[in-house]
């Protein structure tokens, strides 16, 4: 017979020995078997791995630190490079002219850009050799250049003969009689014009700045 739903076991009887053989059923079975053997053994699965743990609070999150770099730095160096070069340029562009950004031919024929002389203090100065302050003048010029040439000074001289006509000579004359009188060592130009409309560029930039002092 059963025994209600919970088919806790089925008796019937055998044919045999005339008793009753008990016929179980698989719920009884199990529940036996937990019984007699402990719980049935289940496949193990892997312990879960433990969640990182909470940060303390208040502290900063450092995790930013570890990021890589964006692929986009390299590209970002070389265009404000660009922009800085750009920048320097226009600066250069419009910067005013001055005295240094004039050539003239020296005493021996050759042009020379008077940019090797910037960033050192220049006395710009016409002579002439029959002059009556001539003598007084080249000595107190070359006493200027030997004393103060090492640091960073030069008397430029352009001779002139645009005063009383007192440089006649050839600029091969003025050399010889500069260079063998007074033994100058400073740099020495071709014979120019210092005013009027074939005044040498670099004296028409330079006659506008002179102090009203300083004319005679």
């Amino acid at each position: 017979m059963f025994l209600g739903p919970g088919n806790r076991r089925a008796v019937g009887r055998s044919p045999g020995a005339g008793g009753e053989t008990e016929v179980q059923s698989p719920v009884l079975q199990r529940q036996r078997g937990r019984r007699r053997g402990g719980a049935p053994s289940l496949p193990s699965r892997p312990a879960p791995e433990p969640p990182p743990p909470a940060p303390h609070a208040g502290s900063p999150r450092l995790d930013f630190a570890l990021a890589a770099p964006p692929a986009r730095e390299p590209v970002m160096v070389a265009t404000l490079v660009a922009a800085w070069l750009l920048l320097s340029a226009a600066a250069y562009a419009q910067r005013e002219q001055d005295f240094y950004d004039f050539k003239a031919v020296n005493i021996r024929g050759k042009l020379v850009s008077l940019e090797k002389y910037r960033g050192s203090v220049s006395l710009v100065v016409n002579v002439a050799s029959e002059c009556g302050f001539t003598d007084q003048h080249y000595r107190a010029l070359q006493q200027l250049q030997r004393d103060l040439g090492p640091h960073h000074f030069n008397v430029l001289a352009f001779p002139c003969n645009q005063f009383g006509q007192q440089e006649p000579d050839s600029n091969k004359e003025i050399e010889s009689f500069a260079r063998r009188t007074y033994s100058v060592s400073f740099p020495m130009f071709s014979k120019v014009a210092v005013t009027g409309t074939g005044a040498h560029p670099a004296f028409k930039y330079l006659i506008p700045l002179v102090p009203l002092w300083a004319c005679p």
